[in-house]
């Protein structure tokens, strides 16, 4: 039979094919029982070759509770979710999914990322509440295998048929951990791990700080402990299996999160972790294509990065500086030198988190020097993919706190931010229409009113209006007894030069600078000033 390639859109002719190779093989073999008056021959050819057909495989399941209802089946690249197509329950929860219509979406993936042979496919049910359950799948499956292709009875090339339970619980994904995998014997194979996972991080979450709230002499804890070494003793000998046959999908991500030693339960945290640091890459190479298109990658930067946790004498608990969220970022991204999709994901995925602090980009910039920083002299072609970084850092290099503030003129001609003589000055971004700054201000007036009565200190404020109308803005400064500072409203709004220059995102937004014009801090609320400058 005639080898196919075919989405879900050509399915319609796929079918059409199959029946026309189905006659031709009837009437081939009609003629043979005619010629030689062997009509059994008929049955036996015809059941031999129908059995040999293999049509395309499935996902298939049942979801408990969640009836009539529509999830969306995702794949994996980096920290983001493509998603494939959207799936609706029947009555009875049940549904059906054609797995070969991954084809294109891999292929497509392929050309950019490259594809290993084997990727995680998610059932999102709920992504508000978490809810999902992840399936490894192939990125290519065979539309029809002949009668001459030998056909291999692994259970990657089976259909896969998962059961699951919603409940859409803010504290567990029950639809992962009520999974309970009918054929697939890789994905049996996962869930018997992730299974065992859950209740080694059970343990450590739950069961070992609970046996730190009771004296070691009661019988209670002493069943929690025992129960802490028990669920990791149950890990190591699933382990065993796996490390057989480690280059298996599912044993390279069961070995990727197992942790091969377990540190005594009365061990401070920040002495455990660093055993764990010292392990982490015993089984687990970020360099394997397969994490790209799996949950694993970022799961485990994050994990790595939580893992510099340390104790600090002055404060109690644990403790995790700025330096030590640097140091884990950079030595997880230096531990992928072989493989630029999976570092550039890596770093593409730190970088968007570290940008999702409005506030302080400092750990964005030094994440963004260290690694995508352009140096002197450098002529290559910059990848377009980081273009993005490049404009948001250059413009977070002057609003950081350290950097010297961007000067502007408040009369043009006559002064600008850096003819200001004060030991320290205010910018503050706000505008009449904004609610928050209308709430804000009176505050902000009676704090600069209070600082103001102590001689000590020098203080100029600068307040840079959005405002588009100059009746709006001069009623309200007027109104609110703010005549005293200085004021410039260039009318543009968000698209106000200065606005732009300061990276003004919402209002209000304050600047405090020292004498030298160097920003020292970006408070947030007025009393904040206090801080700074009553010492």
């Amino acid at each position: 039979m005639k080898k196919i390639l075919f989405n879900h859109n050509n399915q319609r002719y796929q079918r059409s094919i199959m029946t026309i190779n189905l006659n031709f093989a009837i009437n081939w073999m009609k003629a043979i029982a005619t010629k030689f008056k062997l009509f059994t021959i008929y049955f036996l050819l015809f059941a031999f070759y129908f059995s040999n057909l293999s049509y395309a495989q499935t996902l298939t399941g049942k979801i408990e509770h969640f009836y009539n209802k529509t999830f969306t089946l995702s794949v994996h690249i980096g920290d983001s979710l493509i998603p494939v197509q959207k799936i609706t329950t029947n009555e009875k929860g049940e549904f059906q999914f054609d797995l070969q219509n991954l084809n294109n979406v891999y292929a497509t993936l392929g050309k950019k990322y490259g594809l290993p042979k084997h990727a995680m496919l998610r059932i999102e049910l709920n992504r508000e509440r978490n809810q999902f359950a992840d399936v490894i799948v192939q990125s290519f499956y065979e539309p029809i295998i002949s009668i001459n292709k030998e056909i291999k009875t692994r259970g990657d090339n089976r259909d896969i048929r998962i059961h699951l339970v919603y409940n859409p619980s803010l504290w567990f994904n029950f639809a992962a951990d009520s999974a309970e995998v009918k054929t697939s014997d890789i994905n049996k194979s996962l869930y018997q791990f992730q299974k065992q996972w859950r209740k080694v991080q059970v343990a450590e979450g739950w069961l070992l700080e609970m046996s730190r709230l009771f004296p070691y002499a009661d019988e209670f804890s002493k069943t929690l402990i025992n129960e802490y070494y028990k669920r990791y003793k149950k890990m190591d000998a699933l382990m065993k299996e796996h490390l057989k046959h480690p280059k298996n999908p599912e044993s390279k991500i069961a070995l990727a999160y197992y942790r091969p030693v377990v540190p005594d339960y009365g061990m401070p945290d920040g002495d455990r972790f660093k055993i764990f640091r010292q392990h982490f890459w015993d089984y687990f190479d970020p360099n394997d294509s397969l994490f790209l298109f799996t949950p694993v990658l970022i799961d485990k930067f994050e994990e790595w990065v939580y893992l510099h946790h340390h104790h600090k004498d002055s404060i109690a608990g644990l403790y995790l500086d700025r330096s030590d969220i640097i140091q884990g970022i950079n030595s997880f991204i230096e531990k992928i030198n072989k493989n630029q999709q999976n570092r550039d994901a890596v770093l593409e995925y730190v970088l968007k988190k570290l940008d999702g602090d409005k506030d302080d980009k400092r750990l964005f910039m030094e994440v963004y020097d260290h690694w995508l920083k352009p140096q002197t002299g450098d002529c290559e072609l910059e990848n377009p993919k980081w273009q993005k970084y490049h404009e948001k850092a250059a413009v977070y290099r002057n609003v950081i706190i350290g950097a010297q503030a961007i000067d502007f003129e408040i009369m043009p001609g006559r002064l600008s931010l850096y003819d200001i003589p004060s030991d320290y000055t205010l910018i503050v971004f706000w505008a009449s229409w904004c609610p928050h700054c209308t709430q804000e201000m009176p505050r902000l007036k009676a704090v600069l009113e209070d600082i103001s009565q102590n001689k000590k200190i020098s203080l100029s404020v600068v307040m840079v209006s959005l405002d588009t109308n100059n009746t709006a803005w001069t009623t309200y400064v007027n109104e609110q007894g703010l005549q005293n500072y200085i004021h410039l409203c260039d009318y543009k709004g968000w698209k106000g030069e200065i606005v732009k220059l300061y990276n003004v995102f919402a209002t209000p937004m304050m600047y405090l600078l020292d004498r030298n014009k160097t920003i020292i801090a970006k408070p947030l609320f007025s009393e904040q000033l206090y801080k700074y400058l009553v010492k």
